[in-house]
């Protein structure tokens, strides 16, 4: 599939934690001003970005979304204006360069259904009808080289995982001329917060937790999520609190900056594919617990002293040896084999 290009290959408990995640959600209108006449990169924005204007998505994966004025907030850190991976206008290295950049408005809401704000729920049906409506002439008129590919961020991406099971049901029209790269993905089969506690439901915002992106879907995609991104990798032992913590402080810092994630970038682990899926783990600068101080000028060295054993507890909350593309519930506690004592030679 196109996803599997050479290029693509670069492409680099509850309440309360959607509660503080919840920050990310303002309204907008749900309009499809679109003209997908040509090669089309079709992006819904998340969290913060319902319009996908304020910043623009354009510059995620790479770029700077204050250019031309500077960036003042040493907490924000971002990449290099012209380096976005999906920035189609500006970076002429991008795979992408050159293609139609349409961005789709939706609510992007997790709020109580008052005064006109929406559910989670209402919010995502309308954000899949807005995408189903974008979608249904392109499907019908791309010309044979001509493709779409869909990007979604962070409740986008829940959007976007609906609509590529919609679409499954339906018989898969123009698999091959469809594509998806999902970031922040809640959804991730494992690590995805929608598929950690797959079956929740909360009524007050209706919340559905809907499980993981179809692994046997036909439309080529690319998931990337940092590492402890508490949305797309949220620990799979929940009662190791300081992982939770750091999920947590990476929510806010790593899952809302997706400006300095440099796809050719440092990997957490070695990108994986599953059937048409691939998966690309970015590392973080630091522990996202760390982070904070590291960006505010703390004494790196004592910094450097603390993090590798901090590091350590915090990856006991995970289970690494079930790769991203396994769906993976959360577990209580992690299974031991065995318990080896020390043997000493009675001589």
């Amino acid at each position: 599939g196109p996803m599997t290009d050479r290029r693509h290959a670069r492409v680099r408990p509850l309440v309360a934690m959607l509660a503080v995640l919840s920050v990310l959600y303002p309204s907008g209108a749900v309009t499809a001003r679109l003209n997908l006449t040509a090669s089309t990169m079709l992006v819904m924005g998340g969290s913060t970005n319902p319009a996908g204007l304020t910043p623009r998505m354009q510059q995620e994966l790479g770029g700077d979304p204050f250019h031309p004025e500077r960036n003042l907030n040493p907490l924000t850190p971002v990449g290099v204006f012209g380096e976005g991976y999906i920035d189609t206008a500006n970076n002429p290295d991008s795979p992408f360069a050159g293609w139609d950049f349409s961005l789709l408005e939706w609510p992007a809401q997790i709020s109580v259904p008052l005064f006109g704000m929406h559910s989670y729920g209402e919010s995502q049906q309308l954000g899949l009808a807005a995408f189903d409506t974008a979608l249904a002439a392109p499907l019908n008129t791309l010309g044979e080289d001509e493709r779409v590919t869909a990007v979604g961020y962070s409740s986008s991406a829940n959007v976007m995982v609906r609509a590529m099971r919609a679409l499954q049901d339906q018989g898969a029209p123009a698999a091959d001329r469809l594509e998806f790269i999902l970031l922040g993905n809640p959804n991730r089969p494992n690590g995805g917060l929608l598929q950690r506690f797959a079956g929740l439901h909360i009524p007050i915002l209706d919340v559905d937790f809907d499980g993981t992106t179809p692994p046997d879907t036909p439309y080529p995609t690319v998931d990337i999520s940092w590492e402890y991104d508490a949305v797309a990798d949220f620990p799979t032992y929940p009662l190791n609190l300081l992982a939770v913590l750091n999920s947590l402080v990476g929510g806010l810092l790593v899952h809302g900056n997706y400006f300095r994630a440099d796809i050719d970038g440092p990997r957490a682990f070695p990108d994986t594919t599953v059937g048409n899926i691939t998966y690309i783990t970015l590392e973080p600068p630091h522990l996202p617990l760390l982070l904070p101080l590291y960006d505010l000028g703390f004494p790196p060295p004592l910094l450097d002293l603390v993090e590798p054993a901090l590091t350590a507890m915090v990856d006991w909350g995970y289970d690494r040896t079930v790769g991203p593309g396994t769906p993976t519930a959360a577990r209580l506690l992690p299974a031991i084999d065995r318990v080896t004592a020390p043997v000493t030679d009675p001589a």
